[in-house]
């Protein structure tokens, strides 16, 4: 009888020690990132969040409340976007209103210049290779420019833009 309660004993301990060690290694890989894509939705009424701030400077903006717009007032803007890991690819999709103007979103390079490509339709999908982007404590840098802009222009951009990384 004695052989049995220790054989029980030992073998509660051992399940014990399992889930405790199963246990562990889901709290651990948890609090790792391990997707392969991350998304960021902008809110046009916050602009400084944890992980972004943009669009900057704020003077050049206003939040319209009544239909959840950014209208743009002035150029260029910028937005900085945090990297917790390292990522490929970039897409930024949302949409917009405007009036026969051209609009700019680029993506500033390791060698201080920047990447643009133009939005032309007013549901858009951008999308940038981050291989040679400028990474700096863990942010990239975007920057939208209207170059025709004037005193009267009239852009607003939807509050439904997504910012998604892949690796």
């Amino acid at each position: 009888m004695r052989i049995n309660k220790v054989l029980i004993i030992k073998i509660f301990k051992h399940i014990w020690l399992l889930i405790a060690f199963s246990l562990l290694v889901c709290i651990i890989s948890s609090s790792i990132i391990t997707k392969r894509n991350l998304v960021y939705n902008l809110d046009f009424n916050n602009v400084l969040t944890k992980d972004i701030y943009g669009f900057y400077p704020e003077v050049r903006t206003m939040f319209l409340q009544d239909s959840k717009e950014l209208e743009i007032r002035g150029e260029p803007l910028y937005l900085k976007l945090y990297l917790p890991i390292k990522f490929d690819t970039l897409t930024i999709k949302g949409s917009l209103e405007t009036f026969d103007q051209e609009i700019l979103l680029g993506l500033k390079q390791e060698d201080n210049s920047w990447y643009y490509q133009s939005i032309i339709e007013e549901d858009f999908s951008l999308d940038y290779i981050l291989d040679q982007a400028l990474v700096k404590n863990n942010k990239l840098e975007l920057i939208l420019s209207i170059p025709d802009l004037t005193s009267t222009s009239t852009i607003k951009l939807h509050n439904n833009w997504q910012l998604i990384l892949n690796r």
